[in-house]
């Protein structure tokens, strides 16, 4: 692998809505699955090669950023396989990247519908 949008050690200023994994060798498109690219342990939704095969984006329908801070990107080794050679895979990668000031945004998208990322005060009731 070459870069990774976001790249390892970058700091993104809101949630990416997608994430972009530029491999040095083109990628055997049968051995690409969405689950491939775990951010902070959770696996993507959805994959597309690029024509060349060597840009997968990779897409969550529920985004796994849920806080401030140190954000983790991997690819465990052996999950994707380079085109054209036996048995070749991709080695692992592991990147850090962190978010930051994108809260009071974040806030404002979820407004006015429930969502997992809400927060809500329960009263007890009267007696």
């Amino acid at each position: 692998m070459t870069t990774t949008t976001p790249a390892n050690n970058s700091t993104v200023t809101a949630p990416p809505s997608s994430y972009v994994v530029n491999f040095t060798d083109m990628v055997d498109p049968s051995s690409l699955d969405a689950s491939d690219l775990l951010v902070n342990g959770h696996p993507a939704d959805g994959v597309t090669l690029s024509a060349s095969q060597t840009t997968a984006t990779f897409t969550f329908s529920v985004n796994p950023l849920i806080i401030q801070g140190a954000q983790t990107l991997s690819l465990a080794a052996g999950s994707i396989m380079q085109a054209g050679s036996s048995g070749a895979v991709i080695p692992a990668y592991n990147a850090t990247f962190f978010t930051t000031r994108w809260r009071c945004k974040w806030r404002r998208q979820i407004r006015g519908s429930p969502t997992a990322f809400s927060l809500y005060r329960v009263r007890s009731p009267s007696t």
